[in-house]
């Protein structure tokens, strides 16, 4: 079996999943949509698909059948609700939407037609974090009681680049939380098997001061189980692999660090470099401080290691031609940003949010869709 797929705007993100299209024997038609003529064309003259400007009119079509939602933040919640109302499977773009109501938009008509709807988190199919999975549920380090996560990036220039701006403006991509930081929320649950239920936000005063949104930022989180985990992300001047740290310094996308470390009961893991996975085991068999076990280094294509994407869409596919259901429930997505959209009301009261009394008092939203 095959079926049709079409996605719905072609920036970055969306021109690479029809890039990951053509790779995959169960989609038979991929169409576009994008209103921007420059980038329609390039989709064209790339992939020689049919791309419309109108989406309204390609989630209305017969021969379609997944819809992979890359449009900005705020224009999820309308285009993917038009296409679960029109009979379609979903796979939405990260995150659900830019803000919480949206997101419970979008919740409501998922509810209401039964529609297959996955988000995003392609971390859980990238061969790295998958790996560092594996090794937390065989018990090799025990349970993990905290996450640490550093994030530094200078591929903000791209961003101010893009002709809408939308994703330095919080208002429309929901903050940069959401935008940025919600595939590394929803790995920390992962690793844990525990729902985040408390958030602490300490961020400084933007460094890039056209940016509309917070730009340098640390994120404590609590969970369930009592695990504790905290990310620092910042756009700034990062690291290279260069020995000379002065090449390049001008470039957009020149400068990336990151790293994480999950530390257990029994052991701890590291990952870094985006391609090394480092275990260490303490006080087992006769040691007394930490010492390395295992280093898994791997060689595939940094994108199959960190953003898989190509093997979500594989996945999705199958399970809509198999009539699977997500291998993410929505639910589960959707407390996701729940801990982000809380987080942000963190950084406003300067102190901690639990997650039950902030879900207590959000005014229910309207129940039209």
């Amino acid at each position: 079996m095959s079926l049709g797929l079409a996605v719905i705007g072609l920036g970055a993100r969306g021109y690479k999943t029809v890039r990951d299209a053509v790779d995959i024997p169960e989609i038979d038609l991929t169409i576009g949509c994008e209103p921007m003529p420059d980038r329609a064309q390039r989709a064209r003259d790339d992939f020689g698909i049919d791309v419309e400007s109108d989406w309204a009119s390609v989630v209305d079509r017969s021969d379609i059948h997944l819809i992979y939602v890359a449009t900005p933040n705020d224009r999820h919640d309308e285009v993917a609700c038009a296409a679960m109302n029109a009979g379609k499977a979903v796979l939405l773009q990260k995150p659900m939407a830019h803000s919480i109501d949206a997101c419970r938009r979008i919740m409501r008509v998922q509810e209401a037609t039964g529609a297959f709807l996955q988000i995003g988190f392609e971390c859980r199919y990238s061969l790295l974090y998958s790996k560092a999975k594996e090794l937390v549920d065989s018990g090799r380090v025990g349970g993990i009681r905290n996450f640490q996560m550093n994030y530094f990036s200078s591929l903000w220039p791209v961003w101010l680049e893009h002709p809408e701006g939308w994703k330095w403006l919080a208002e429309r991509s929901g903050g940069l939380i959401a935008e940025k930081l919600s595939h590394y929320i929803d790995l920390f649950q992962w690793y844990t098997g525990s729902l985040i239920n408390e958030v602490d936000v300490f961020a400084a005063d933007p460094v890039l001061s056209y940016f509309k949104t917070t730009d340098t930022v640390h994120v404590g989180m609590r969970t369930e189980n009592g695990a504790t985990g905290v990310i620092t992300f910042s756009f700034c001047r990062a690291s290279t692999a260069a020995e000379d740290q002065s090449e390049g310094i001008d470039g957009a996308g020149t400068g990336y660090y990151f790293d994480h470390t999950l530390i257990g009961e029994k052991g701890s893991l590291h990952l870094h470099d985006s391609r090394i996975l480092d275990l260490f085991l303490y006080d087992c068999d006769g040691e007394t401080r930490p010492y390395l076990e295992t280093r898994h280094e791997f060689d595939e294509d940094r994108l199959k290691l960190v953003h898989n994407t190509h093997d979500e869409l594989a996945d999705v596919v199958r399970r809509v031609i198999d009539d699977e259901p997500p291998s993410l429930a929505p639910s589960v997505a959707f407390q996701v940003f729940e801990v982000c959209f809380a987080a942000e009301e963190s950084q406003r009261r300067r102190g901690s949010v639990r997650l039950d009394e902030w879900r207590a008092a959000k005014p229910k939203p309207e129940q039209s869709s």
